[in-house]
Parts: C-alpha cells; structure tokens; sequence
C-alpha cells in the first residue's frame, strides 16, 4: 500500500539538524504499560462483578489503545532513506485523550502550535483558572452537560467582568478554555484553564478592528467574578434538578442510590490517599502550605476558587506557545511512577503537602481506578473557542494571525491600511457604536511577528493544518530532525503503511524482529492472595514504605487545597481535595 505524505517535499528543503541520535519510544518497557497490561483485565472484572452498570465502554477502548499504541505489531510506517537504503518502522499512536502520556504529550504540543500560529493575535494574554468546591466535582467529572456550562458560565462572566472595567457594553472578547479533570496528584479535580485576551475588541473610525486593552483585575473584580460564577452555576444546577435546596451541591445531591463503576472510580479519586515521604531531602515545614493562601489575584466563595495572576504581554511568543502548552498538558507525568517493593505503585506530587507527604501510595487496582476517572468523555471537546476566537465568528478573520507574506498584511507593513472586507454572507459587521465614546484604540497586528516567523524558519515550521505532521512537530518541539538519516545524513521519506497482518509478520522478519502482539494479563481472583515475588522498584520514588519517625499515614487530606503561586509564575495543579476517609474499590 503506497502512501504520500504532502510535507515530504517541504520537509526536503529543510536543512538537517541532528542534536541527538533519535530512538523511537518503547512504551512497552514503561512501568504504566506493564501495570495496566498485568492488572487491567483483574480490574475490569472485579468493576463488572460488583456494580450494575460497568465501566463506559470508551474507557475501556482508552485502556485498549493505549496498550496498542507503539507496537510495530499492529503496524506501522516505513521511512526509508532514498540515499543509502537505511529503513526505519514507525509504529502507530492511540491518539487517545486522557491515558496515553506520549499521544497526550503531542496533542499539547499540536494544540499549542495551532493556537499561537493561527489562532491568538500578538496581544497581551491572561490566565483565568476556576476551581470547583469539592462536592461539586464528583457532579462535573461524571455529568459531561454540567461541566459545559460551567465552562460557559465562567467565560461570559469574564467578559462581563471586562465590559465592566471598560464601560463598553456589547463588546466581544476572546477566549479559549481548556477542560481538566485532574489535579498534581491523580485525584479528580475538574478545573478550567482560560486564557483571554486582556481587553476587548472594538471597531476603530478607520473601520478595521482594533484591541482596547483592560486594566488589571482588582480584588473586588476577582470577587465580583467569583460570586456571579457560583450564584449562576448554583441556579443553573437547581433549573436542571440537580440541587434539593439552597445548600451547595452536596448532602448527597450529585450521589445515586445504586452508583455505577465510573461513579465509584471517581468517588475514589476524590478521596486524599495514602502519601508517603521519599528518603531524600524534604521541604522544610516553613515551605509547606497551611490551607488556602489569598493574595492579591484570587479570590474564593463557597468553594469557588478564580485565579488571574498569569499574564504574558505582547511581543512575548515563547511565553505565549509555553503558557498554551501549560493549559493543554497532559493528567499527569511518567517520570514521577515508580514501585515500591511490594508491588505498590508511588506517584510523586507536584508540591508536597506536609512532611512526610511527597508521594501518593497506592495499590495497582487503585491506580487503575483514578486513571479511569480522568479519562474524558467521547464528543466532549477538551478546547473550546469563545468570542472572536469562535469559528462562526465574524470578527474572527479580522482578528487571527496571518503569515506576514499575505498581500493584506503586506501592505499593513508598508503603512497602507488594508481596506475592511465585508462580512460573511449571512452575518453582521462587528458593531461601531461604541466606539466614538473611547479613546481610539490601538491597531490589531495583522500578521505573525518577525521573530516568530523566524523561529519557524521561515514558516516551514507553520502549524498551517489543525493537526501538524509527525516530523515537523518533533522538529518544531525537540528541534530534532527525525527525517534526516542517522547514517549519511540524506532524506528518508514515508514510503508505505503497513497494516495488513501478513506483511506485517514479513517486514518485521526481515528486521530480525519478533511478531509478538501486546496483549492482557488474564483476570485473577483478588480472594486468593497473591505470591508474587516483589518486584525491583522501578523509577525515582521512596525506596521504603514506612513513615519516617513522628510521622502517620496519611488518609484524610488536613491541608486542602495548595495555594498558588506568585504572580509571575503559572499556578500550580490542585494536589489533594478535602476528603472523606479512604474507601476501598
């Protein structure tokens, strides 16, 4: 089977770059794959066993394509050097949302690519982070309609909150929000990550659009925000009968009498855990948080946290591309697994709680369990657009970036204004009345600025499609050239894909390499105990399972919530939630 691939020619005409001989990743050799291939099967049955409604079936397909992905034996791409012959097999990817840390590593870097080159104008950008109460996150992760307008809710109050520093009532601003279901520490901990345009966009006398920045936001503005999102959540909560009285959600308001296996993952995921403390160096306990931290750019109501204190001016790409990855990463990180001597897996959090609590412990079933709970639903999209930014927008073309080598924005450069284009057929022009009232604002840029033009060389690293090429991103992302050949430095080119299992089996013998499918270890009873040697610990992690001297387990979450950080740096991940105690699954 041939296959081409349009941006082999483009790629050609790059010059290779080498910084490191480039290996494909073995996903097969992590020590995630080997606990969900060992434990999945015990897992999904003992779920099926105990409650009526098993586990969706999309998140068992998630665990099923993240065992997949990276085996040659399900097939795969041949490169092949048109110089010397070298060939090269890349496997296929799972392309799953929420499991797989390799295809959750590109989406973030494929969306952040899409976002800063054809979707965020070079304008000053701020971070909006809302936090959820804790009786309200098991409702948001399980029910997809909740988390939507909770979503939606919280961006329209931004907006407002903007039209209200500026007194420009009607006028669009712009937003892209990022849904995560996970905090530092793999409990479930649904939050949103927007980032905004800092001020609003407003039709100049010269009738092009310009941008009217906003001031900062004071601290009444960041409780105004608060207190409207959590008023209009609560009502729109009690309008679909989701709320029994005028408490907040909880009281058993989001509990069903018979919960199904996903409920039961997520009630678990929600609950503080077993820490324990590595054997080196610790934070001092001057370090540690002590609960909930205000300052100057959060604000907090009935559970409600909203957060604003990252800001990225403009001019600032890289900070601008850094931040989008920064919303868009993936539910958690490989380096920090590691397994203890009996056979329990430690997750290390991002900020320790206290002492003696630097690592998550838990056993594999449980682990399964969380991970389960923070797979996203199917159709539920994970980035939305708001404002301009939307794709039915009209003022949409007038505001995303263009490369500068368009006719428009050429003449923009030469100090010709670029005549306005009429609106869409069946849509409006933005709306001018306004815009006498204020001082005139100032121009949007209209295309990419000189230096990230030239950070792209040139725009051969352009993310010109929604979903970039294997090869430019790695180049873009790693600057590594995994197109130029290791031997004699030539082009390699994707020749054909391989899926049919016979040729599979023969181009794999020609390599020398085993036919030798990824598959699950079966089902075991979890009432007979298990006699299995105790394996060698795997990764950086405590190398003991005890306390140290003064210290308890622990099982209930004292500390809630960490705070955040200053204001120059990114908030970090909410690492553990006030709990109930632990309940076994």
């Amino acid at each position: 089977m041939s296959f081409a691939v349009p941006n082999v020619a483009r790629l050609e005409l790059l010059p290779p770059v080498v910084t490191g001989a480039y290996h494909p990743r073995r996903p097969q050799d992590t020590l995630l794959h080997r606990i969900v291939r060992e434990h999945f099967q015990t897992f999904l049955a003992h779920t099926s066993r105990i409650y009526t409604r098993p586990l969706p079936r999309y998140v068992v397909q998630e665990f099923e394509k993240y065992v997949a992905c990276g085996d040659l034996s399900r097939g795969f791409t041949r490169c092949v050097c048109a110089r010397c012959g070298l060939e090269r097999a890349v496997p296929y990817s799972c392309k799953t949302r929420g499991l797989c840390p390799s295809c959750a590593g590109r989406r973030m870097a494929d969306s952040a690519a899409r976002l800063v080159d054809s979707v965020l104008p070079d304008l000053p950008l701020r971070q909006w982070v809302l936090s959820l109460p804790h009786d309200l996150r098991l409702l948001a992760a399980m029910r997809a309609d909740v988390l939507r307008d909770i979503v939606r809710i919280f961006v329209r109050t931004v907006f407002r909150c903007m039209r209200r520093r500026l007194r420009l009532p009607g006028a669009p601003g712009g937003a892209v929000a990022a849904t995560h279901r996970g905090g530092g520490a793999l409990n479930c901990n649904p939050h949103l990550h927007v980032l905004a345009a800092d001020g609003l966009f407003v039709r100049r006398p010269a009738g092009d659009v310009g941008f009217h920045r906003a001031p900062p936001p004071s601290p009444a503005d960041l409780r105004w925000v608060v207190q409207t999102v959590r008023r209009r959540v609560l009502r729109r909560l009690r309008k679909m009968g989701l709320l029994r009285d005028e408490r907040l959600v909880g009281e058993g308001s989001n509990q069903t009498p018979d919960p199904s296996a996903l409920e039961a993952c997520g009630a678990l995921a929600l609950r503080a855990g077993e820490f324990e403390s590595h054997d080196g160096a610790t934070a001092e306990p001057d370090d540690m948080p002590s609960g909930r931290r205000s300052n100057r750019w959060s604000a907090q109501d009935g559970g409600f946290n909203v957060h604003a204190g990252v800001r990225v001016p403009a001019g600032d790409h890289l900070g601008r591309e850094r931040l989008c990855k920064y919303i868009t990463r993936p539910p958690f990180a490989m380096d920090r697994f590691s397994e203890l001597p009996d056979g329990r897996i430690a997750y290390q959090v991002r900020h320790p709680l206290a002492p003696g609590k630097t690592h998550r412990v838990m056993t594999p079933l449980e682990l399964l369990a969380r991970l389960a709970a923070l797979v996203p639903p199917p159709r539920f999209p994970l980035l939305r657009y708001f404002g301009v930014f939307a794709a039915h927008s009209p003022w949409r073309r007038f505001v995303v970036p263009k490369p500068p080598d368009a006719s428009a924005t050429c003449r923009h450069a030469q100090g010709e204004q670029a005549p306005p284009r009429p609106p869409a057929p069946g849509t409006s022009a933005p709306p001018a009345s306004f815009d006498p009232l204020l001082v005139v604002p100032a121009p949007l840029p209209g295309a990419l600025s000189p230096e990230h033009w030239r950070r792209l060389d040139d725009g051969l690293l352009l993310a010109r499609q929604p979903r970039v090429d294997w090869a430019t991103l790695l180049r873009r992302t790693w600057a590594e050239d995994v197109l130029c050949c290791p031997r004699c430095r030539g082009r390699m080119a994707l020749i054909e894909v391989v899926s049919d299992e016979s040729e599979i089996r023969r181009n794999l013998a020609a390599r020398g390499l085993p036919y030798e499918p990824v598959s699950f270890a079966p089902p075991r009873d979890l009432d007979q105990p298990s006699h299995a040697e105790p394996r060698r610990r795997v990764g950086r992690g405590p190398p003991s399972t005890d306390p140290p001297d003064g210290a308890d387990r622990c099982s209930v979450d004292e500390s809630g919530d960490p705070p955040w950080q200053d204001d120059c740096q990114l908030p970090p991940d909410d690492d553990a939630a006030e709990a109930p105690p632990d309940a076994e699954i």
